[in-house]
């Protein structure tokens, strides 16, 4: 009994932060730009019944959400309840299409201008955040930088004991050139109904626990997947 309910509230609270991400034509989210180009075209070409859903992932995203949670009181208790704020949305606009987003804690200066974004993401394991921050973290947190001018940094935080590793980042007009191009590239298969090739930049991890790979391993077209 105890377990249902815990899972019934672990799904309503997931199911209702997808809300966010529903994908809109033209419109991506500043996480989608590092993701697998035809990992994306599935989710949005796939019916809606079709997609797999792995609750399995349902604690560890609301644990992290909890995490972020913590983090943000402490910001707030550091620097006062006026000069932090969270869930800052940024939008840019390219051509036909657009990318938008929503941050983490934004430490605000005396103007109320931005000072710092942190971007908050835990992690079962710190050791592997210890030297540097992950390159999909770095294309995620590039169109906030551009968007609000100011730099970055990304806060690792371990589940089990709340121990940090935190990673600067600064504007890289390259990175966000390749994050903007990467998504430009995703458009154009999704308005030609041609399904891109499968490219991760991290393939072991991604293909491991990605909900497509099943049929992304046999080229199978997101609208015959039965």
């Amino acid at each position: 009994m105890t377990e249902d309910v815990l899972k019934e509230y672990l799904r309503h609270r997931a199911e209702s932060s997808s809300k966010y991400h529903e994908t809109k034509d033209g419109v991506y989210h500043a996480s989608e730009t590092s993701q697998c180009l035809r990992k994306l075209y599935y989710k949005r070409k796939a019916p809606e019944d079709k997609i797999p859903k792995d609750e399995s992932s349902y604690p560890h995203f609301r644990l992290g959400h909890l995490i972020e949670r913590i983090y943000f009181n402490a910001l707030k208790h550091k620097h006062s309840y006026m000069h932090v704020r969270n869930s800052v949305p940024i939008r840019h606009e390219f051509d036909d299409f657009e990318l938008v987003g929503q941050t983490d804690p934004v430490i605000l200066g005396e103007n109320l201008k931005p000072k710092r974004i942190y971007e908050v993401k835990s992690t079962s394991n710190i050791k592997y955040s210890k030297n540097e921050p992950s390159k999909h973290h770095v294309f995620q947190v590039h169109p906030y930088i551009a968007a609000l001018q100011c730099p970055c940094s990304i806060v690792y935080i371990q589940k089990t004991n709340l121990s940090t590793a935190t990673h600067e980042v600064n504007f890289d007009p390259s990175i966000f050139k390749a994050s903007v191009d990467r998504l430009r590239e995703l458009h154009k298969y999704l308005n030609d109904n041609k399904l891109p090739p499968s490219e991760p930049f991290s393939p072991k991890f991604e293909c491991k626990f990605c909900s497509f790979s099943k049929h992304c391993n046999k080229d199978i077209d997101p609208r015959d997947i039965d």
